[in-house]
Parts: structure tokens; sequence; C-alpha cells
């Protein structure tokens, strides 16, 4: 989904990490001139708001689209003449943990959730009770992370949610739920916004998934609100639409603020379904 919005240079690198990529920590994509043919001509100091912004989109793409590339980041570098860009080179840096066997461990646990029959909402439900069962939050590792101001990837994992000691915060949620998703054929997105609970926003990543011609949330993260624990098993945040209300009577769309990922420059999957899958309303009929 979001790498069909970049433009024509960005996906020429997008797809050149994944022809390249076999395990190294770096990964250098050179983008010719005639990949870019003219696209950055605002270039003021050697500098282009246009690559700038491209890039940007490239590397949130790799991180919405990609879970199991563990791009942890990149930057670039150009050469330009006059107000052209001539071309780009990107420096991919990837997780030590991106391994073909690591992935496919992943698949092996995704496989034995067996969500392979029933209607895409039965699967789905399948797939979101196995994550809250098997997940954790990782609370005490998140604020370890703040205290420190270092970045700690691992708990932003798949591969630490699903086949590690299954200790994430809402990234390895969203991921794990994308990539069984697409595991089983189910079209899922993640997306980046800002939660609220009624306490607040804050930074968080859920899932759209598309199910009888619309686009429903799940966010398997907050239907574990005390972290994996079977008997906390709930489905207020399964299969709603943009109008449902949940504990705190807020709507999704109010809880669940896509402004993050729409700020990227990409535009969401439509239509977004108004109302929780199956209905939030009962309509009833009086004898006159």
């Amino acid at each position: 989904w979001y790498y069909n919005q970049l433009d024509a240079p960005m996906k020429y690198a997008y797809d050149k990490l994944l022809e390249t990529n076999n395990g190294s920590k770096e990964v250098v994509v050179t983008i010719p001139e005639s990949k870019i043919n003219g696209l950055y001509d605002d270039c003021v100091g050697g500098n282009s708001a246009k690559l700038k912004n491209s890039f940007g989109k490239l590397i949130n793409c790799l991180h919405l689209e990609r879970p199991d590339m563990y791009c942890s980041s990149a930057t670039y570098k150009s050469t330009s003449s006059g107000k052209m860009v001539k071309n780009v080179e990107i420096t991919f840096v990837i997780d030590d943990e991106n391994t073909a066997a690591k992935n496919a461990a992943i698949n092996n646990v995704i496989k034995s959730i067996g969500a392979t029959t029933g209607t895409p909402d039965e699967k789905i439900t399948k797939i979101h009770d196995y994550l809250v069962n098997l997940l954790t939050y990782a609370t005490t590792e998140l604020n370890a992370e703040k205290s420190s101001g270092v970045t700690n990837n691992s708990i932003r994992s798949p591969y630490k949610a699903l086949v590690g000691d299954h200790r994430v915060v809402c990234e390895g949620y969203a991921k794990s739920l994308k990539m069984a998703c697409d595991y089983y054929d189910i079209p899922c997105v993640m997306v980046v916004g800002l939660a609220n609970n009624g306490n607040g926003a804050d930074g968080h990543m859920w899932n759209l998934v598309y199910v009888g011609n619309s686009w429903y949330t799940v966010d398997v993260t907050w239907d574990d609100p005390v972290g994996g624990s079977g008997n906390n098993l709930r489905h207020t945040y399964l299969l709603v639409g943009q109008n449902t209300k949940d504990d705190n009577r807020l709507t999704t769309a109010v809880s669940h603020n896509t402004s993050t990922t729409t700020r990227y420059g990409f535009s969401l999957p439509l239509p977004l379904a108004p109302n929780k899958y199956g209905g939030d309303d009962a309509t009833i009929n009086f004898s006159t």
C-alpha cells in the first residue's frame, strides 16, 4: 500500500534493497541520474526539499510495509548540478537479527496459529487472540529506554515478539499482526498516529485490515491491557469502525488519530468502516 505511493527513484531504492540484502549490517544503494530524471529540481546550496521528503517517505514505507527487513535507520547523500539532483546514494542500516533463519522461525510461529480456514473476520480474530495471549507489553524496557535516551530496537521487533521472550511495545504487536495477516493473505496495513485513552495523546502503532469491502481498525496492544494473560482477552479494539466507541466513550477516530501517517505524505486505504464489523447498532421495529 505505501510502496505504491513512493516516487520512481525511491521505488528503485526499495527494490534494490530487497534484491541485494543478504543479512549484511549495511546495504548501499545508488540511484542513477536516469532514474531521478529531473524529479528533484529544487536544490539550494546542494540541498533538495523534494529529495528530503521523498527519502523520508521511503524510510517510513520500509518501517510500515516490511517489518521483516529490520531496517533500523538510513542516511543519504547526493550530488547536484545547479538546481538538479544528479544521483543519490542511500545507506540502509539493518539490525543484526535480519537473517533468513530468524524470519523462517517467525513464519513457523505464525503457521502454528492455524488461521487457514474460516471467513476473513474469523481468521483475524484467531490471529488477534493468539497474539494477545502470547505477547506482553514491555513496560520495564520502555521505561529504561526513556531513562537512558537510547533507542531499544529489540522491543519493536517481530522476532522478539513471536520467537523471543514476547516482550514488546505497540510496534512489536502491530508488526506481528501485519506479518501474520500477510502470511494468511489478509490485506493489512500498519498505521502510526496519536492514541488517546482519555488521559491525553501519545505516539502509537496499530493496524487496518480489509474485510467485507471496508477497512477496519485492529489494536492488539490495547486489547492486551495488562499483558498477555488469556483471562484478560478482550475484543474492544477488534474490527472496529471510525464511529465505534470504546470503554472511555471515545470513538475510534478520536482514540486512534492517524495524523502521523498522513503527515508522512501517505494516504490511508479507503473506505474506513464507520461501524464495528457486524454492526454497532440494533434496529428495533415496533408494531403500530
